[in-house]
């Protein structure tokens, strides 16, 4: 079986892969700012106030007498040991330089620092001018090297930053584009072909199955498109058929008027064979009245126009009257029937015996000949029941239920052997209309039969 990604899924997937770009992207970016950030106030913490501050104790260095005591460079002292040495401090910023210059494989300077700072010290406390102008000179010189080191040590941080971001945003753009062309290999094919059958189908009016396996959305609008145009195309060639049908049983009876109408102007006949012809030219008139009238009310059934105009009748005796009125257009096919006397309904008498006459010649249709078919009419408890037996015949109930659909039709014989054909859709909507049922069921393996139920 062949099974897809749903369209939504991949394009989720597609969506939720660019945020994840755009969120590694924006917290890369953070992080680099805090790093920079980070990197800044070190250096103006830990190594510009230094140099500042060992600025200052050279000038107030420079004005110191041997011998003589300063309580301004025992105080720098002090603090350059808290605050701002890298050798032996405890300071956080003081922690972490260290250990960059360790990785940095520049130890030497905090060694250096160290031994500045013990010179210092000693030098401060024997009072020897020229050593602590000396010792401040040195100890400036290393706070610079520091500084000129963590500024290497930013720009190299920075540059990595900016290699991160230019990795994610590539590697970013490379998955968004591999996705994108995953989604759009996966979907703009199958939508061309969607487009391709559509296109044909309103050009040639010629269905080609899409034959679209997958369980994706694209192939639920594909199998949809399949059966909806399958349907169009299948309910086309219905129309066609019936227009076809409707055609040849206009034309029957109005052949037979035209012809037994000129030979009675062009050849005048004996008058035994007068009356003859004129009963023939009556009865397909009659014919092609009803045939006409049955054409008119099916479009209005279609288009939901169908006029009832109630009122209360015999229905027993419209059944009779029908069944009576049907036996010559049959060709060795008889009705049996048991009728109840005197069944009265509100309805539209002209509109049910139309669906009576469809009714029962479909009936006849199916059943074999020399066979009689089987009528019951009945009423019980405010509802009067027609069943028209089909016994005998080997059609099959989705046969018989196809006869509802609009255009679908079954051939008869007519008396004269005369081929004709005769749907059930009209039938069914003059029932409803009646606020009544139609349908077929199968009584036993061999006996389908017609059901029609009114309100009685």
């Amino acid at each position: 079986m062949n099974f897809r990604t749903s369209v939504g899924h991949r394009l989720f997937l597609l969506v939720a892969c660019q945020t994840a770009i755009a969120a590694l992207l924006v917290l890369t970016a953070m992080r680099a700012t805090s790093q920079l950030r980070s990197h800044y106030r070190h250096m103006y913490d830990f190594q510009l106030l230094s140099i500042a501050a060992t600025a200052d104790a050279m000038k107030e260095a420079a004005t110191l007498e041997t011998g003589a005591r300063s309580p301004e460079l025992e105080a720098f002292y002090r603090r350059y040991r808290a605050d701002w040495e890298t050798a032996s401090g405890t300071a956080p910023d003081a922690i972490r330089f260290r250990k960059d210059l360790i990785d940095a494989g520049e130890s030497d300077m905090a060694r250096l620092e160290s031994e500045v700072l013990a010179d210092f010290k000693r030098s401060l406390q024997s009072g020897d001018a020229q050593n602590i102008r000396e010792d401040l000179a040195a100890l400036y010189t290393v706070n610079v090297k520091y500084a000129d080191f963590e500024n290497q040590n930013a720009m190299k941080r920075i540059a990595n930053g900016r290699a991160w971001l230019l990795t994610i945003g590539i590697a970013g753009v490379a998955v968004t584009l591999f996705l994108g062309l995953h989604v759009r290999r996966a979907i703009a094919p199958r939508i061309r072909r969607l487009v391709t059958s559509v296109g044909r189908f309103q050009e040639f009016g010629k269905h080609e199955r899409i034959c679209d396996t997958g369980k994706d959305d694209i192939a639920v609008l594909a199998n949809a498109l399949d059966a909806g145009f399958s349907a169009i195309e299948t309910r086309e060639h219905d129309r066609e058929k019936f227009l076809s049908i409707a055609a040849h049983e206009l034309k029957t009876p109005l052949t037979s008027i035209q012809g037994y109408a000129s030979l009675l102007v062009t050849h005048p006949p004996p008058v035994s064979d007068i009356y003859r012809a004129l009963e023939i030219i009556n009865r397909q008139s009659w014919r092609l009245s009803r045939l006409i009238e049955a054409l008119f009310l099916a479009l209005r059934a279609r288009s939901g126009a169908l006029r009832f105009e109630p009122s209360p009748f015999n229905m027993s005796e419209l059944v009779r009257r029908v069944l009576r009125e049907m036996e010559p257009f049959l060709s060795k096919r008889t009705f049996s029937s048991r009728i109840e006397e005197n069944v009265s309904i509100l309805g539209d008498e002209a509109l049910l015996e139309h669906a009576l006459w469809s009714l029962l010649t479909c009936a006849s249709a199916y059943s074999p000949e020399n066979t009689s078919v089987q009528v019951a009419f009945y009423a019980v408890q405010h509802c009067a029941t027609l069943t028209v037996d089909i016994s005998g015949s080997d059609v099959s109930l989705p046969e018989v239920q196809e006869l509802f659909m609009p255009f679908r039709s079954v051939e008869y014989e007519t008396g004269r052997g005369i081929r004709s054909a005769i749907g059930l859709y009209l039938c069914r909507e003059i029932v409803r209309v009646h606020n009544g049922s139609l349908l077929v069921q199968q009584v036993s393996e061999e006996r389908p039969e017609f059901v029609m139920e009114l309100p009685a």
